[in-house]
């Protein structure tokens, strides 16, 4: 088994622990987990999105592809999208930049652009 560091940091910074920002983990075994470090933060929250939106990626790219997907299917995908919004607004958006933010928000706009059936006019 081999351990290995990328970087160890070499430079440390006190902080008040009550004035600066952190971000809280739940892990699975009910255990919370603290997080000072903004570029850390950042880098969790990255990983984190990038793997939801990935399994959306690859819902959306089944219905496109497959004829036998319906309505429901569609709307359960929209569903979906729209929940990966909402955490990304309400939870995320205090913790990353404002370009990461737009950056996410146009991947998951061009999601629910690809799922959206266009509507046609009616005729006589």
């Amino acid at each position: 088994m081999k351990n290995s560091l990328k970087k160890v940091m070499s430079e440390f910074t006190i902080l008040d622990k009550e004035e600066s920002k952190k971000f809280t983990i739940n892990t699975s075994k009910n255990e919370k987990i603290t997080i000072y470090d903004m570029e850390m933060v950042e880098k969790i929250i990255d990983s984190n999105f990038n793997q939801k939106y990935r399994k959306l990626l690859y819902i959306v790219m089944d219905i496109s592809e497959n004829e036998d997907s319906t309505e429901s299917d569609t709307e359960l995908a929209l569903l979906k999208i729209e929940e990966l919004k909402n955490i990304l607004l309400s939870r995320y958006y205090k913790y990353i930049s404002r370009e990461l933010l737009n950056k996410y928000l146009k991947m998951i706009f061009l999601l629910d652009e690809k799922l959206r059936i266009p509507k046609r006019g009616r005729g006589r």
